[in-house]
């Protein structure tokens, strides 16, 4: 059996709220675009497609030894920024990191420890970013779509980097395998689910 597979820096409870509240007309049965589940908004970092048991259960692994090897301590400040798409599929809050570039920073290292156990991380650049909504049939995500959005202001520091899978790609809901603490943080290694 397989999973499709990330790795990602979960939105926190109280950002999530802020952000679900801005956001709830995305939600409305007659809204135009497809929202995504506040449950599961996340920050990803790699994107390691479908995986089959044993490969996923070392994935905890390899994010462990990267994050001791390269996470920046403390950990970086989180924060939404302005709404913006991707083409004209996807809807989203940008979101920007204190020091700048500090997760991009560990990409390059999860890329290469993930190929080093024959998992292929597409190479698209890091564009640190929360999905918000998704176009629906023949419907498009518009610039007008993403300036009518007012993204809250809202920070954080990540405590931890998940392992999260999902049935399918851009769908959850989303199911977090494994959580590795973030060098130097308090929080507990917990598994959990999102929706």
């Amino acid at each position: 059996m397989s999973a499709r597979a990330f790795v990602a820096v979960a939105v926190p409870p109280a950002v999530r709220d802020a952000l679900a509240g801005a956001t709830s007309p995305l939600r409305r049965p007659d809204a135009a675009l497809r929202a995504t589940a506040p449950a599961g908004w996340h920050l990803t970092l790699a994107f390691l497609g479908a995986l089959d048991d044993e490969r996923l259960a070392r994935v905890p692994t390899v994010v462990t030894e990267v994050l001791e090897q390269h996470a920046p301590r403390p950990a970086p400040v989180l924060g939404l920024g302005a709404a913006g798409r991707f083409s004209d599929r996807v809807l989203l809050a940008h979101v920007h990191d204190d020091p700048p570039g500090s997760l991009g920073r560990l990409v390059a290292p999860l890329r290469a420890a993930f190929a080093a156990l024959d998992v292929a991380v597409p190479p698209e650049g890091f564009r640190p970013h929360v999905t918000l909504a998704r176009a629906r049939g023949r419907r498009r995500v518009t610039a007008a779509d993403a300036a009518a959005l007012h993204v809250p202001t809202a920070r954080w520091q990540p405590t931890a980097v998940g392992v999260w899978v999902a049935s399918s790609v851009g769908s959850g809901p989303y199911e977090v395998r494994a959580e590795v603490p973030w060098p130097g943080s308090d929080a507990p290694s917990a598994g959990g689910s999102g929706g």
